[in-house]
């Protein structure tokens, strides 16, 4: 591994492996309030070519678990994502390229494997070792892939396949397994299941095992059109958020026209439905769910625009903004609060990720193309786009907020939970470059870099994760022990986490990596 400024020295890192902390897994995918990340555009373009570009073997070559690792001796034995270093198990970094795809979501289970969802529309499609089948024209293969914690790819599948590019999610279960949901609009078998969507598209929750084998279904359908917008869990709650086009009824409980939350349990039922209308007062809304606390609360990513009432009184945005709302357990308001900013129209804040800190907290990312004032906080516009982090405790108060960007187009791949702060991953313009408090950050293209900070928005410091520069990363969510887990694209032949990465043609590669959380 290659970093340009490290924080930590190698003893300071084998004693955080050490000690390991729980955060809470995170969705950090792009706002289910219309704020429209960038991040899957480059490789939706190269999708829509109808073709994808074979790679070169070698790269594909699965990286070796503990098995294949001399370790040192050790006080108690290594698991398979560790070495030995200085007689302390130390977390093996990696990277892993795969063939170019939307990737939707990257997960870890509670068995410190990583899962990986996507959607390819050409083929054929190498994941490591295994090699899906092509999409016929006109049609997408939503995939899912399991990786060990040591680099290797254990089980690949495609899971449905459907028209268009449909929205799909994955979220760790508490077996092992994990829940992935997705837009169906045709009839559709899924093991022994075969399901047909009520209306113009529904929204299907399946439960993986840890072999990839579908054990339940949950359809969730009614008039008109469902489009999925995100599922988050934690322990035996999922929570999935979904727009509708049409006033409906979801599992028994109407809904307006607008956007829904679903509570599902343990039995894959939908156990509590609340419906957000499109409009109210003098203006609109859609609300996603982007992650649960140890409580139970959930914290929702809403588009604002004008005057609303989430349940909570009237909350006013004076131009298109988003906002962060807090549920209880029965998905019932406990208040709301407006990030807002000072955007024409049309320049959107993007990228708006939410993340569960160990003490409740929450830690939001955001990247808006202009000023912005995140509660209390004022914070200037300082490129073209800017990303910002903003701290939060339970009860709504601020606690801090920092500006994570340079003087170019930075982008946001999402808020990461660690023991005492977080983790923010940003893609900074590597010619303009950034610094966050310790030192400046070039690279010739993109640098990819980690920055951490305290619950308060104190720099701690940063890392970066590739040596010559990736475009953008597609995704990035915490692990339940001591990694990150990321999905990256790269159009340039590039050092990732210690891996050269070969890329020829024009497609670019996907690597699929995890870091240590330090």
């Amino acid at each position: 591994m290659t970093a340009s400024v490290s924080y930590l020295s190698l003893a300071c890192f084998a004693a955080l492996a050490a000690c390991r902390a729980a955060p809470v897994p995170t969705d950090a995918a792009t706002d289910a309030a219309d704020v429209a990340s960038s991040t899957h555009d480059a490789h939706d373009a190269r999708d829509a070519q109808g073709q994808l570009e074979d790679s070169d073997a070698s790269d594909d070559a699965p990286a070796a678990d503990a098995a294949d690792v001399t370790a040192l001796p050790c006080d108690g034995a290594c698991d398979a994502g560790s070495d030995c270093v200085a007689d302390a198990c130390v977390l093996r970094e990696w990277a892993q390229p795969i063939d170019p795809a939307m990737i939707d979501g990257v997960v870890e289970t509670t068995d410190a494997a990583m899962l990986v969802v996507g959607r390819v529309t050409a083929g054929p499609f190498r994941h490591g070792p295994v090699t899906l089948p092509r999409a016929a024209p006109g049609f997408t293969n939503v995939f899912v892939a399991r990786w060990s914690r040591g680099g290797r790819t254990e089980a690949a599948s495609v899971i449905v396949t459907a028209v268009g590019a449909p929205t799909v999610r994955v979220a760790p279960w508490s077996d092992g397994g994990a829940l992935v949901a997705f837009d169906l609009d045709g009839p559709a078998t899924f093991g022994a299941v075969t399901l047909t969507p009520v209306g113009a598209r529904d929204v299907v929750v399946l439960k993986l095992d840890r072999s990839l084998a579908v054990t339940a279904a949950l359809q969730l359908g009614g008039d008109g059109a469902q489009s999925l917008t995100n599922l988050v869990a934690r322990a035996e709650t999922a929570v999935l958020s979904l727009t509708t086009n049409v006033a409906t009824t979801l599992a028994t409980t109407p809904v307006p026209e607008g956007s829904a939350l679903v509570t599902i349990d343990a039995a894959l039922t939908a156990t509590r439905v609340r419906g957000f209308a499109a409009r109210s007062a003098s203006g609109s809304a859609r609300v996603g769910a982007r992650a649960i606390d140890s409580r139970g609360n959930v914290s929702c990513a809403a588009s604002l625009d004008g005057t609303y009432d989430f349940g909570n009184g009237a909350l006013t945005a004076p131009t298109p903004s988003v906002a962060w709302l807090l549920l209880d357990p029965a998905l019932e308001t406990r208040g709301s609060s407006a990030l807002t900013h000072s955007c024409a129209a049309g320049s959107a804040v993007r990228d708006l990720a939410i993340a569960a800190l160990e003490t409740d907290a929450v830690a939001i990312t955001l990247a808006p193309w202009c000023a912005t004032q995140l509660g209390p906080n004022a914070l200037a516009h300082r490129g073209l786009q800017d990303v910002h982090g903003y701290f939060a405790s339970s009860d709504r108060t601020a606690l801090g907020a920092r500006s994570l960007s340079g003087a170019g187009v930075d982008q946001s791949a999402g808020a990461i939970a660690t023991r005492g702060g977080a983790l923010f991953a940003v893609s900074v313009d590597g010619a303009r470059g950034a610094d966050f408090g310790g030192g400046t950050v070039t690279a010739p293209l993109r640098a990819l870099v980690l920055v951490r900070t305290s619950e308060t928005s104190a720099y701690l410091g940063h890392r970066v994760i590739n040596d010559r520069g990736s475009t953008q990363v597609l995704y990035a969510a915490s692990a339940s022990s001591d990694a990150v887990l990321l999905v990256l694209s790269t159009d340039v032949s590039d050092t990732i986490l210690g891996t050269s990465v070969s890329v020829a043609g024009e497609f670019g590669r996907t690597v699929v990596a995890r870091a240590a959380a330090r």
